[in-house]
């Protein structure tokens, strides 16, 4: 008689998992749709390629996705000062006002 409790238990706690599962696979296609409402068509047009990768198990190519640098784009635009890489004062680690 106790291997056919633990089995019902072993049952209702199967039951509950996939209860669980299903509530959260719904609540997650939800979440996923309502995010896509408010999407850009291009960026759709890349959630979808990326989506069918993953059906095929085939890695994507992140370098088709990622818009490649351009070196030297914004050169001049940001300056350092002369004190750049001195040791910070006790005072800001500590959180006290000098």
């Amino acid at each position: 008689m106790g291997s056919i409790a633990r089995c019902q238990a072993d049952d209702s706690d199967l039951y509950w998992k996939i209860a669980v599962f299903s509530k959260t696979l719904v609540n997650t296609r939800e979440l996923i749709v309502s995010e896509l409402e408010s999407t850009s068509e291009e960026l759709l047009s890349e959630v979808l390629q990326f989506i069918k990768s993953i059906k095929r198990q085939q890695p994507i190519s992140i370098a088709n996705t990622v818009r490649q640098r351009i070196p030297n784009l914004e050169q001049g635009k940001i300056v350092m000062s002369d004190d750049f890489n001195k040791p910070l004062p006790d005072a800001f680690w500590l959180g006290v006002d000098e």
